[in-house]
């Protein structure tokens, strides 16, 4: 078994299924995790080079998001509209790309094969 490309962080399973399904539709390895405390080991795990992450479930914890930028990880942020103050405490830590949550969802096909063909 291959080891997932992209590692993602959403404890909404609702959303975290729709993504699943859309990683699985363009034959994309996607590891989910829900629990922030397994985050780091599941990253280091898979050794995985992209990191997806619900910035509203990760606000306040932007030091743990520093060190994977730091580990040379890409990740790539997305938040709900209502909490557009966390576009700018993701941007001033370093995250690649970020996102509001409908955008994602926009381009979610886009950002999975441009992941899939940088291999």
């Amino acid at each position: 078994m291959r080891k997932p490309k992209i590692v993602l962080f959403e404890p909404d399973l609702m959303f975290s299924s729709k993504i699943e399904a859309t990683a699985k539709r363009l034959n994309v390895e996607l590891k989910v995790v829900t629990d922030f405390a397994d985050l780091s080991g599941d990253v280091d795990a898979s050794n995985s080079k992209v990191l997806l992450i619900s910035l509203d479930s990760v606000e306040g914890k932007s030091a743990t998001l520093k060190k994977f930028v730091d580990e040379g990880v890409t990740v790539i942020g997305y938040y709900s509209h209502v909490n557009a103050h966390l576009r700018e405490e993701a941007e001033v830590g370093g995250l690649h790309t970020v996102f509001s949550r409908g955008a994602f969802v926009g381009k979610m096909e886009e950002i999975f094969l441009d992941i899939s063909r940088s291999d």
